[in-house]
């Protein structure tokens, strides 16, 4: 190998080796001035921005050392190639393997005292190393790195002074054999210049999650990964140290073997750095790096445009470029105040230089998509966590709704399983979700400028957090209509801030269940807008909707928002993975409405994400106690107990006390204990049925809702009926435990599933209900009779059910008509008492219709309200005692068919 570089260019690796390592140690003296070992990451980012001739010295350095490093060691297999290590004296070449050692830990300081997050990694792995020798382990790493009181000082001094002087003694004693020409020098410093000139030295401005150490280190980061006990590295580098030194003893006819050995050993761990280097991300993950967009090595001129304009005027714009320019710009809340943050926290882009092309490359317009959350919102200075969770939740996955799509399409037989909107192909039922459904995920990105409106869809971080105030709206309209940003009067950036209100919802939860739509007490009608007159109860939508007033949520009339309620942990996730909708939210009506406040934290308990939260929004009253949720004992932050049996609920945007009434005795009751809160006091909920879809392979207008792009052939829904009347009786299994929820019609339809192959063929039929969370609650639960004598709501559908007393039976005449697929008729959901039983199937795998023995058990009491009124004593008894002792005592006029 060093044969065919003589041939070339005539020197020998060791001779490269030299010059690169007088080069590393000249242009290291430049730097002690303008670096600062206290504050030693903003010291780098400072003198990068305003001091293009120490940045030009610290890139010569960094470039100069991992060359010496590289050569230093092709010099050393060299060495092993060509025997010549006999040739050197037994305590010359006991200094040079140690000095082998030197390097690396002279290597490793100069990494650790860039003092950004993969320095400081790498600093709490060597510690833990170190300290983890017997006996004398913590006074070795406090030798060589000190602790946390002493920042980088001991470091520091180690690597300009300790680790330097002893390479500098031991080299250059071996250097008057191999001591480089001055053309050497020559050439390596226009090399390094040139290559100085346009790639920066690595430090990671953290931007990205992935951390790692420096590339001849990543190799001992996988080997750490697998070892049950990371301290017997330490042993296997001192063996190998060891058996370097013992070469030079082992006789000519074994050296083979021993250069085999260690130029194995040597491909091994450079396979594992390349292992570790590229395919590994985020908490050393399997991950595929090579084609990644990186934040290191982008090429640009640091000479181009490092004028200083007048000199930094705030801390902030020592710490960035960005704010050279944009140092006036204002309109954020604290949280995110661009005197603390700045731009390129968001916006990335490149913050160390001044030139406005430079610093604009690599620059995000709209910071919060998921697709560039992680090196946004989600980097481990600002919310890590919160990204994950959001990742993992329904909002972003869609799981849900593709498992219901792909069981009724009859692609899969689990209503459980997991999927994720953006791994979807283009089968039937995929396609579908394609063409109707796919624009209701935060994975979709948000590429127009503005606020969120009520088609918005998408977004990820912006489409919760994303706040425009009536300034902010004026400034952004002024730039949509082509204004310059330095000519506009008083401009303010739009806001991130914690303050999400229900248009924030309103996009996607006026489709599908409808709840924001039912919250403020709106119900889809089949009106054309075409037909539309405005007037107090029809409202029209942006997207040609109309809706008739109906009876809004009795929270919304008192003024709460849907964060008021649902809390970040149920909204954004709280890191697992759910099937369903309903298992991922935590918060219950008995949360707030209890007897007895029983479940309760403080500001003291609280974890970091929630602290930050309640300090964000500045409570007061923080020795009050607080909330916690049964399902997962979650704080609502924004309640205060007072006492047990009082507290209150403070409006997040109101600031209003909201005292939480405790349930009525007919709640609690035992014959109630059971029942959900919304299936008695939801008082309607909206109901589709007769719905068809077809596929029109012709359709030329077709539009991919996922891949955001114009197809032929297209899922088609044809609407049936539309109705809002009081939830369905619908039954989950919790394993013995059977909780009675509301329910409703989710798809009574037919499927042409053959037009998709476009052929001719018989449709699908499904009778599948929901359970359904309708948010229209009201105080005044539904009377005894809209539940026991309702044919609606025990899932027979809208008829006449009334008890036949000549015959002691009960009959039912059904308003639709039998369908043709199952017999039932078209709103129903199970057959009726007197049919053979058809268990009502729903969306879900643990929630159906009331079977037949449960349909007998909610008409006795029917019986008993054919004649006597909700109020009379016999009705009231039976919610405190025994309903079947009741029965059994009752008159012999009083008739329960059973």
């Amino acid at each position: 190998m060093n044969s065919l570089i003589k041939r070339f260019l005539g020197f020998s690796f060791g001779q490269w080796s030299i010059a690169m390592l007088m080069i590393c140690l000249f242009s290291g003296v430049f730097l002690i001035i303008p670096y600062d070992v206290n504050q030693p990451y903003q010291s780098i980012i400072s003198f990068s921005i305003q001091n293009s001739f120490a940045l030009f010295f610290r890139n010569l350095h960094y470039w100069s050392s991992q060359l010496f490093l590289i050569f230093t060691i092709l010099h050393f297999i060299d060495h092993l190639i060509q025997k010549s290590e006999s040739k050197i004296k037994h305590g010359l070449w006991f200094r040079l393997v140690i000095s082998i050692l030197i390097i690396y830990l002279v290597m490793l300081s100069g990494f650790l005292l860039k003092g950004d997050a993969d320095s400081k990694q790498a600093w709490e792995i060597l510690h833990f190393l170190s300290s983890s020798i017997p006996y004398i382990g913590d006074s070795i790493a406090y030798f060589l790195l000190g602790d946390q009181t002493t920042n980088l000082l001991i470091p520091y001094m180690h690597h300009v002074a300790t680790f330097s002087i002893i390479i500098i003694f031991i080299i250059f004693e071996h250097a008057k054999q191999i001591w480089p020409r001055g053309l050497v020098f020559v050439i390596s410093l226009m090399f390094l210049a040139l290559l100085s000139s346009f790639f920066n030295a690595p430090l990671h401005q953290g931007l990205d999650a992935t951390l790692k150490g420096p590339w001849y280190f990543v190799g001992l980061q996988e080997i750490l990964h697998w070892m049950g006990e990371p301290a017997w590295s330490l042993f296997f580098i001192g063996l190998i140290i060891l058996l370097l030194y013992i070469l030079k003893l082992i006789p000519s006819k074994f050296k083979k073997y021993t250069t085999v050995f260690f130029i194995s050993l040597s491909i091994i761990y450079l396979s594992l750095t390349i292992i570790g280097f590229y395919f590994r991300g985020e908490n050393w993950k399997w991950e595929n790096q090579i084609n990644k967009d990186t934040e290191y090595f982008e090429p640009y001129n640091i000479w181009r445009g490092m004028e200083e304009p007048n000199g930094p005027d705030s801390d902030i714009q020592s710490k960035e470029s960005c704010m050279w320019c944009h140092g006036e710009v204002s309109g954020f809340v604290i949280s995110h105040d661009v005197q603390a943050i700045g731009c390129a926290s968001c916006h990335l882009g490149n913050k160390l230089s001044t030139d406005k092309d430079i610093a604009h490359q690599g620059m995000v317009l709209f910071p919060g998509n998921l697709s560039n959350a992680k090196q946004t919102c989600g980097t481990s200075e600002c919310h890590p966590n919160e990204l994950e969770h959001i990742n993992n939740s329904l909002m972003t996955s869609n799981s849900g709704l593709v498992a219901v799509d792909k069981f009724v399409f009859h692609e899969s037989n689990n209503l459980d399983a997991r999927y994720h909107i953006e791994e979807i192909g283009h089968s039937p039922a995929e396609t579908h979700i394609r063409n109707l459904c796919a624009n209701c995920h935060l994975g979709k990105e948000k590429t127009e400028t503005g606020p969120i409106h009520e088609k918005s869809r998408g977004g990820g971080c912006l489409a919760c957090h994303l706040q425009y105030s009536d300034t902010q709206l004026a400034s952004h309209q002024a730039l949509s209509n082509g204004k310059a940003l330095d000519s506009i009067l008083n401009y303010q950036h739009p806001q991130l801030n914690i303050q999400v209100d229900n248009g924030k919802c309103f996009g996607c939860h006026s489709r599908s269940g409808r709840i924001s739509t039912n919250y403020e007490g709106w119900h889809e009608t089949l009106i054309s807008h075409k037909d539309y007159v405005k007037t107090d109860s029809l409202r029209l939508l942006n997207d040609k909707r109309v809706f008739e007033m109906i009876e809004a949520d009795v929270h919304h009339k008192a003024g709460l928002q849907c964060i008021d309620c649902h809390l970040y942990q149920g909204v954004m996730g709280d890191g697992k993975k759910y099937a369903h909708q309903e298992q991922a939210v935590k918060i219950q009506c008995i949360d707030c409405h209890s007897k007895a406040f029983t479940s309760t934290t403080n500001y003291e308990d609280l974890n970091r994400e929630e602290k930050n939260v309640f300090d964000l929004r500045e409570y007061i009253n923080s020795e009050l106690g607080i909330i916690k949720t049964l399902n997962d004992n979650v704080a609502v932050l924004n309640s205060r107990v007072l006492n047990e049996n009082e507290a209150y609920l403070l409006g997040k945007f109101t600031e209003k006390q909201h005292p939480l009434n405790p349930p009525a005795e007919v709640c609690t009751a035992e014959a109630h204990k059971n029942v959900s809160c919304s299936l008695c006091h939801s008082s309607w909920v909206p109901q589709c049925l007769g719905c068809h879809n077809a596929y029109d392979s012709e359709d030329e207008m077709a539009y991919d809702l996922l891949d955001r792009k114009k197809i032929q052939g297209e899922w088609n829904e044809f609407i049936g009926k539309y109705f809002h009347e009081a939830p369905v009786i619908g039954v989950r299994e919790h394993g013995n435990k059977l909780i009675y929820e509301s329910a409703a019609p989710g798809m009574i339809m037919t499927i042409d599933t053959a037009s998709f192959y476009n052929r001719k063929g018989a449709h699908a039929f499904h009778r599948l209900y929901a359970p359904v969370s309708p948010h229209t609650t009201q105080s005044k639960g539904r009377d005894c009779k809209s539940c026991h004598l309702n044919s609606l709501a025990l899932g027979f559908g809208r008829g006449d059910l009334r008890l036949d007393f000549q015959k002691n039976q009960w009959v039912f005449n059904p308003s639709f008509a039998n369908s043709k697929y199952d017999g039932l008729p078209e709103d129903a959901w199970t057959s009726f008492i007197d049919q053979k039983e058809m268990r009502g199937k729903s969306t879900r795998s643990d929630f159906r219709s009331l079977n037949q023995e449960e349909q007998n058990k909610v008409l006795k009491i029917g019986a008993c309200l054919s004649c006597h009124s909700e109020n009379s004593t016999v009705i009231k008894a039976s919610l405190r005692q025994n309903f079947e002792e009741l029965v059994k005592s009752r008159p012999a006029v009083c008739k329960i068919p059973h």
